[in-house]
């Protein structure tokens, strides 16, 4: 039995879609003014983070039944949605840090882009140790990880 709950299509609109959509235009343009000299590293690293960025958009259209979380359609939200933005965001940003510290005019992006992804990475284990309690404590690192990414990489005027 599929559970319904009210306001979840527009929670996943506003939660997940919009950020993930803004998240995934904002890494494009990230990897777009990559400089000249980046190496293949900030590439890859950006490509992943705009994997992340459609990932983390595809949990607000993926549904998802509490009350079943491995089977049926659940596992599609699960699985591939949460799993793909999970793995891809951390190591996209740290790839993109390890790089771009030695570009000149990015050292100061490199430690908020590689922090944002140490974030999720910790907020994973976090939520582990403290059990059910945690989970809320976790899905809050996650998104402030996420925000924090996203913002780090809007361009900067005049460059």
């Amino acid at each position: 039995m599929r559970a319904r709950v009210h306001g979840a299509k527009v929670f996943g609109l506003f939660a997940f879609v919009l950020p993930g959509l803004a998240g995934a235009w904002i890494a494009l343009g990230l990897r777009d003014r990559l400089p000249p000299d980046a190496g293949w590293t900030a590439g890859i690293g950006a490509q992943l983070l705009v994997l992340a960025a459609l990932a983390f958009a595809a949990q607000g259209l993926l549904p998802l039944d509490l009350e079943n979380l491995d089977g049926g359609s659940s596992r599609y939200h699960a699985a591939a949605a949460w799993l793909l933005w999970a793995l891809a965001f951390p190591a996209g940003s740290l790839l993109l840090a390890m790089e771009l510290w030695r570009a000149p005019g990015w050292r100061r992006f490199a430690p908020v882009a590689g922090a944002a992804g140490l974030l999720v990475v910790a907020g994973g284990f976090y939520g582990q140790r403290l059990g059910r309690r945690g989970a809320g404590t976790t899905r809050r690192i996650r998104r402030v990880a996420h925000a924090w990414g996203v913002c780090a990489a809007v361009p900067a005027r005049g460059r």
